[in-house]
Formats: C-alpha cells, structure tokens, sequence
C-alpha cells in the first residue's frame, strides 16, 4: 500500500487514468446496449480504438486534473468534520454523482446512454483512485 496522504500522487494518477477508463467503458457499454444482437469489430476498428487511447490519456489528463485535484481536497476537508466521508463507497458516490452532475444540468437527452455510464463509470473510478492515495491506511 501507498504511503498514506500523497495526495499528488493520487491526483496524478487519477487523471492519468480519466481517458483511458472513459474510452474503454464507453466502447463496452455501446458494445453492451446492442445486445442480444451485438456488432462485430474488425480489425481496422480496433485499431483506431487502440490509436486514440494515447491521445485521450493526454488530453484526459489535463482535463480531469483540475477535476480531480478539486474534488479531493474537497472531500478531505469535508472528512474533518464528517468521519463517515472517509468511506471509499462515499467516494466513489461522490466522483461518480459529480461527473454526472454536468449532464444533470444540461440535461441528459443531450449524451448517449453509452456516454453517461461512462462518465459516472470515470467519475467513479478516479475518485477511488485519489482514495487509495489519500484516505487509505498504510498496512504493513
């Protein structure tokens, strides 16, 4: 386990990772919504696939720094005076509610159902992330 407290790190490597789980889960679940009928994927599809994931871990990065840097500081603040937030299930509730509150907002008829499970799927994802890094005790 990580040394307790790097919040850098977690951030980092949250927003890292932001671009690649947001790419990946939106393929799986457009891949998923066509069932029992799914379509098939050639080979030049899964190449392009493969080619973006680069572009969209560096672009996600940049993205989701500020995002994610926000949202930790926040919930570490908000676990000084509430114990309970220092729950990976809270979160994780709170990244994936948070990436979802956009849509929210805008209205959910504007993304694709493939596009808000993936969203709340990332949101998720990176705020467990910053966990692990920041809450998480050190277990020798």
């Amino acid at each position: 386990m990580p040394e307790q407290g790097n919040l850098f790190r977690g951030i980092f490597l949250a927003s890292l990772a932001a671009g690649p789980i947001l790419m990946i889960t939106d393929a799986l679940a457009t891949y998923y919504l066509q069932l029992p009928m799914p379509g098939t994927i050639d080979v030049e599809m899964a190449a392009n696939f493969v080619g973006t994931l680069i572009p969209a871990s560096i672009f996600g990065t940049f993205v989701a720094l500020a995002f994610n840097a926000a949202g930790a500081v926040i919930m570490i603040r908000i676990g000084e005076h509430w114990i309970e937030s220092h729950s990976p299930g809270v979160w994780i509730a709170v990244g994936t509610l948070t990436m979802l509150a956009g849509p929210a907002i805008v209205g959910f008829e504007q993304f694709s159902m493939e596009m808000l499970i993936a969203m709340g799927v990332t949101g998720g994802s990176c705020a467990g992330i910053c966990y692990y890094f920041t809450e998480s005790p050190q277990v020798d």
